[in-house]
């Protein structure tokens, strides 16, 4: 893992990184209100600040799967769509009644699931005139949910939470459902990521799990541990790699869910985020340190 750009811009703490489906933009959303669009070419430079739409910490920001759209949850309770040929805000969704933390879209775009502090998590069906209607609150939490993750290919949706637990949520005709609760952490689940159906949770706990589904139901499959020496805050993955970042500042990587390498101070501050991109080799990385930095990853396809 070779760092090739530190991108600079944002003057607090940037909460989260990702890379569009085709992997030419990178988003980061931060403390300090904004999101930034970057794109290398040649050199990496920030194409677009977006502003003014939300007037607290902007932390979470996603994109649409047909790269469309990016959407954004803030501490001000709101999550905005923004049309991506010219980021523009064209919906703001209202609905939970404090911090929202994530979003994410579903693998068709036909859903896109918020989650907050209020200890729910909101499916909205969307809609191409931007009239995005609310089609479940979910309510089996009982903390702060800090992530929401759909599967990539099902309508399938996970949550994490300060609870210590992970809800699978799925479409059953007209409704979602829960369909389990998954319990083994003990500390805040911060956050998810797919590898087909394999389930890979990060949590305070120092622990990164993979549940697996099996007769009906998903299981621990695997815990990792002794990695990080505090508290894991981020987790992506791609192909057989698997990247954390965490509480010391550090982020390892992990191949067939086997720890590779772990880099040490990889920033200044705890890493908030880490995404690998969809279809080159890098990976984004933000901190606390108020940066966004770019690696490439050696040998790795």
């Amino acid at each position: 893992m070779n760092l090739i750009s530190h991108l600079e811009g944002h003057s607090d703490r940037v909460w989260q990184v990702n890379w569009n489906p085709s992997g030419d933009l990178l988003a980061s959303c931060s403390a300090d209100k904004t999101v930034k669009i970057w794109k290398a070419a040649p050199e990496w430079t920030c194409l677009e600040t977006l502003q003014g739409d939300h007037t607290k910490s902007v932390r979470g920001v996603t994109w649409s799967s047909s790269g469309e759209l990016l959407a954004t949850a803030s501490f001000d309770g709101t999550c905005v769509i923004y049309k991506v040929n010219s980021f523009e805000g064209v919906l703001t969704l209202e609905g939970h009644e404090n911090e929202v933390k994530a979003v994410s879209f579903s693998y068709d775009d036909r859903f896109f699931a918020t989650c907050g502090r209020d200890k729910t998590v909101w499916v909205w069906e969307t809609d191409p005139d931007f009239e995005y209607e609310t089609v479940a609150v979910l309510s089996r939490h009982t903390q702060d949910v800090k992530c929401v993750k759909f599967h990539p290919s099902k309508n399938l949706l996970a949550s994490g939470s300060y609870d210590n637990t992970i809800g699978i949520w799925e479409e059953e005709g007209d409704e979602w459902v829960c369909k389990d609760m998954l319990v083994g952490h003990e500390g805040t689940v911060w956050s998810l990521a797919w590898n087909g159906d394999d389930l890979i949770s990060v949590s305070e706990d120092l622990t990164m799990k993979v549940w697996r589904f099996e007769e009906e139901r998903f299981r621990q499959h695997k815990t990792v541990s002794g990695v990080h020496s505090r508290q894991i805050y981020t987790v992506d993955h791609r192909n057989n790699l698997t990247v954390t970042g965490g509480g010391d500042d550090s982020v390892a990587l992990y191949s067939n869910y086997q720890v590779l390498n772990v880099y040490q101070n990889a920033h200044g501050m705890d890493v908030n985020s880490v995404a690998i991109n969809p279809v080159d080799s890098l990976l984004a990385s933000a901190s606390d340190d108020n940066t966004v930095k770019v690696w490439k990853l050696d040998d790795f396809e």
